[in-house]
């Protein structure tokens, strides 16, 4: 009768007896819920994150990598093709002077093969022009030129890219010494090729763009 009573006094006073202990299950449940919810919510979030960072950094790796070698094997190809041209039979004629100018043509005939090159000369060792695709730069002096002493040397001799007042364009200096016989003493003077830059730039802005 007293429970009866009790249990009145609380439905009388608009409170049910049971809202106490549903409230008390309602927020455990959603404690049970929502904390780890949350919880794993913030480790996905923090793992998909590090996924994404070395997602990224690998395709920034991979991306750089292409762009050193849009740049370095032209580079080097430019490179081997100065080196195979100054041991062909017809820069032997630079000793002499290039009498005949069958130097002469075979530089001009290399140039007008690649619209990248912008110059290309056969030098002495006392650093003269004999023979150039442009018959007005022979005669030219080049000895001063860092390129040529480097190359003179057996060095790697590779300057730029730097503006180019002639034509206007960014361009990188190559050279490589003359050796017609092939052999260690018979140095004879340095090949010079003036490369236009730009052909480069446009390789790196496409890399750039991807």
């Amino acid at each position: 009768m007293v429970a009866g009573m009790e249990n009145a006094a609380r439905v009388h006073s608009g409170i049910p007896w049971f809202g106490s202990l549903a409230t008390r299950r309602l927020g455990f449940s959603l404690l049970l819920v929502v904390v780890p919810a949350a919880i794993f919510a913030l480790l996905t979030f923090s793992s998909a994150r590090r996924a994404l960072e070395e997602s990224a950094g690998r395709q920034l790796a991979t991306a750089a990598h292409e762009a050193a070698e849009h740049v370095g094997d032209p580079l080097e190809q430019e490179q081997r093709s100065l080196r195979v041209w100054s041991r062909q039979e017809a820069m032997g004629d630079l000793v002499a002077g290039d009498p005949h100018g069958r130097l002469a043509r075979f530089l001009a005939t290399l140039v007008d093969q690649d619209g990248a090159y912008l110059a290309l000369e056969a030098i002495d060792r006392d650093g003269v022009v004999v023979a150039a695709a442009d018959p007005q730069q022979r005669q030219a002096r080049r000895a001063d030129e860092p390129w040529f002493t480097d190359a003179l040397a057996g060095r790697p001799a590779l300057l730029g890219p730097e503006e180019d007042e002639s034509t206007g364009r960014r361009v990188l200096h190559l050279a490589s010494r003359i050796r017609p016989g092939g052999g260690v003493r018979d140095v004879v003077g340095v090949l010079h090729l003036v490369l236009d830059w730009t052909r480069v730039e446009a390789q790196l802005a496409r890399s750039r763009a991807d």
